[in-house]
């Protein structure tokens, strides 16, 4: 049985992939399954995914669909995955080598819904991390603030499957953060959640990520 399933959605991150899926396949954790979906990239990713699969077909799953967005990516890597505990790595961040080994024992020896640890913001190779919570294990609904103090990126957390499943969660299609909305419907529905407070997730930021678009809107926004 696989005990954790990593999906990667892959899209133009030819630069980054290479060290990505390195990340990943040098993981301590030995039971566990990589899937890798390409959403139709244009540059050499979904060469460069081939290449993993043929040298290690028992590691990674490589899987080409035409380009869909990032909520239907995940979406079907919901569905492929075959591990009790599922989590998400974007192409162009990198992780710890015990990033799945810890956080699958604390989600498993504490009987937890969800698994948050810190991370390192990686810009032009500087390094600043972000911290989460220092708390016990809590709720929403008995740790009111958790809702404001855990980012909403699913990339530095694990999930139990059942959970996800029997509560109907998923990544919503045609929405633009569609990773808060994924991380805010666990908690409402009660998740029983945990921390590690080790930085585990090597988060890139660079001109075409998210977070930069979000700052030059912002400055944009502040000139008028």
């Amino acid at each position: 049985m696989i005990l954790v399933s990593v999906i990667v959605p892959v899209y133009n991150t030819e630069k980054y992939l290479r060290q990505c899926i390195m990340s990943l396949l040098n993981q301590t954790l030995e039971s566990m399954e990589i899937i890798a979906i390409d959403d139709g990239s244009k540059d050499r990713s979904g060469d460069i995914l081939d290449e993993f699969q043929v040298k290690f077909p028992d590691k990674i799953k490589v899987y080409h669909q035409k380009n869909e967005g990032i909520s239907a990516v995940r979406n079907k890597g919901l569905i492929l995955a075959k591990g009790k505990y599922i989590a998400f790595v974007d192409s162009d961040d990198s992780v710890d080598p015990k990033y799945c080994e810890l956080l699958a024992s604390e989600i498993t020896s504490k009987k937890l819904d969800m698994v948050v640890c810190d991370f390192f913001e990686v810009q032009r190779e500087k390094m600043k991390r972000i911290c989460m919570p220092h708390i016990n294990d809590s709720t929403v609904y008995d740790t009111p603030e958790l809702l404001f103090d855990i980012n909403t990126s699913p990339w530095n957390k694990m999930y139990d499957v059942d959970f996800l499943t029997h509560n109907n969660i998923e990544f919503p299609l045609g929405l633009k953060y569609e990773d808060t909305v994924f991380v805010h419907k666990i908690m409402a529905n009660g998740a029983k959640i945990g921390f590690i407070n080790l930085p585990l997730v090597y988060y890139r930021i660079h001109d075409k990520s998210e977070t930069t678009v979000l700052i030059r809107m912002y400055s944009i926004f502040l000139k008028f």
